[in-house]
């Protein structure tokens, strides 16, 4: 981009004329009508022009990007992704979701490492595998919470961002009720096959009853039973199964079921925190503490 072009889209982001930038260098609209036609200020106007709308001289030659804010850096690098893979953002671009993910998981990290005050540089995050135990990050604050599981096949990421509520996370505990459905299926053995079962679905695949019993080795009315909780109990707007009725030659009705898709990393991700927080580890590849009043406040008698 040349400084005559620079200069005319950076006047008009700032929503000056002509007349308007040349009062401000004490000069005339006609003098600026040159600039942005191929002629060039004084040497040292140039400077000035520069302060005026916030960028480096570099910048106004065509030699630099113009500053833009971390989380434009940040969707800037991931779109270069779906550049670099010919812009295929599908479902069947598996190179594009691959190393999009990966990038993803590279800049959460970075958020971790950024948290530590004597380290100024990025590092690959350290993976461990199960023969050397489990490996976790964690960043805590009165603002907020982050943990990762930095195991090799088992990594994950949690945010908790303090509630500004007069309550804290207390506020989110109003809610527990309604999960003790989920909570009971997950605690049963033969509920909890049949509910990792249905997630073997794919999107749009449904199975009956007598499948699943067949499949899973549970018994019919075990199956019937904790399916309806699935479909029906749990959930207030969305629940996490489809059903649609099957008719048959007979005329009978026949509910099968489908996972609702967009949910069912939630169930995954349930599964993942149980096992940190009933198996929590002891190896910390950074852990930053700066937490020191309690999660929950007291509450009202």
């Amino acid at each position: 981009m040349s400084f005559a072009s620079t200069l005319q889209t950076l006047r008009k982001e700032a929503g000056l004329t002509q007349e308007q930038l040349a009062s401000k260098f004490g000069v005339s609209a006609q003098a600026v009508s040159k600039w942005e036609n191929g002629s060039f200020p004084e040497g040292d106007l140039i400077p000035k022009i520069a302060d005026c709308f916030g960028v480096s001289i570099d910048y106004l030659y065509g030699r630099e990007r113009k500053k833009v804010s971390l989380e434009q850096e940040v969707v800037d690098a991931l779109t270069r992704i779906g550049k670099e893979t010919s812009g295929l953002q599908s479902s069947q671009s598996g190179d594009f979701w691959k190393l999009y993910m990966e990038q993803m998981h590279k800049l959460l990290w970075a958020f971790h490492i950024g948290a530590w005050s004597e380290n100024q540089y990025y590092y690959d995050r350290p993976r461990s595998d199960e023969k050397n135990g489990e490996l976790d990050s964690v960043l805590l604050s009165s603002y907020g919470y982050s943990f990762m599981r930095l195991n090799k096949d088992h990594e994950y990421y949690v945010f908790l961002r303090q509630p500004d509520c007069e309550e804290g996370f207390l506020k989110w505990a109003d809610n527990m009720g309604k999960c003790v459905p989920v909570l009971q299926i997950l605690s049963d053995p033969e509920s909890a096959r049949v509910l990792l079962y249905i997630y073997t679905l794919n999107n749009h695949e449904f199975v009956g009853v007598d499948t699943v019993a067949k499949e899973t080795g549970v018994a019919k009315e075990k199956v019937e039973k904790t399916l309806e909780t699935i479909g029906s109990q749990i959930g207030d707007r969305s629940h996490p199964l489809h059903t649609v009725s099957i008719v048959k030659g007979s005329g009978k009705e026949e509910k099968a079921y489908g996972i609702n898709m967009s949910i069912g990393g939630l169930l995954i991700g349930v599964i993942a925190l149980l096992d940190s927080y009933t198996n929590a580890s002891q190896n910390y590849a950074l852990q930053i503490n700066d937490r020191s009043e309690s999660w929950i406040k007291k509450m009202p008698k």
